[in-house]
């Protein structure tokens, strides 16, 4: 019985290793999709800082032949900036989860460490009392 609960948590630390790898690539994954969503808007607050200074922010929106395109296209700008921070936001928060379910997934490989190293400890005792028995039992036939 103790074997089978020693290869259960053997099993354990595996699958929690395995989680944790996965994890791990989920987390480059992300950074790597914030660094292009921070690379895109960078780029958009270039052209948006370009076209302040050179009056095209002005020109793209007066362009409008209409009061309601005008508003379009205003509303056209707050929407991609609004999108591009929107996606740096979500993927900031699954990188916090994922860094959140390794260290979970660490703290639990070292609970069943130490649960394994017990039950190595409990087998050792069990092997020592049987090594015992059997030297008082070769000593009681000596004498």
């Amino acid at each position: 019985e103790a074997e089978a609960q020693q290869q259960k948590v053997e099993l354990d630390i595996d699958e929690s290793n395995r989680k944790i790898e996965e994890s791990n690539k989920k987390i480059e994954e992300s950074e790597k999709k914030i660094v292009e969503l921070k690379n895109e808007v960078q780029s958009l607050l270039l052209y948006l800082q370009q076209m302040r200074s050179e009056n095209a922010y002005v020109e793209y929106v007066s362009g409008a032949s209409t009061i309601t395109d005008m508003i379009m296209r205003i509303a056209t700008i707050e929407q991609v900036t609004d999108y591009i921070q929107g996606n740096m936001d979500a993927l900031e928060a699954e990188i916090k989860a994922l860094e959140e379910e390794v260290q979970a997934l660490e703290a639990r490989i070292k609970t069943r460490k130490k649960v394994l190293t017990s039950y190595e400890d409990k087998k050792i005792n069990v092997k020592i009392k049987q090594i015992q028995k059997k030297f008082t039992k070769k000593n009681l036939l000596i004498m």
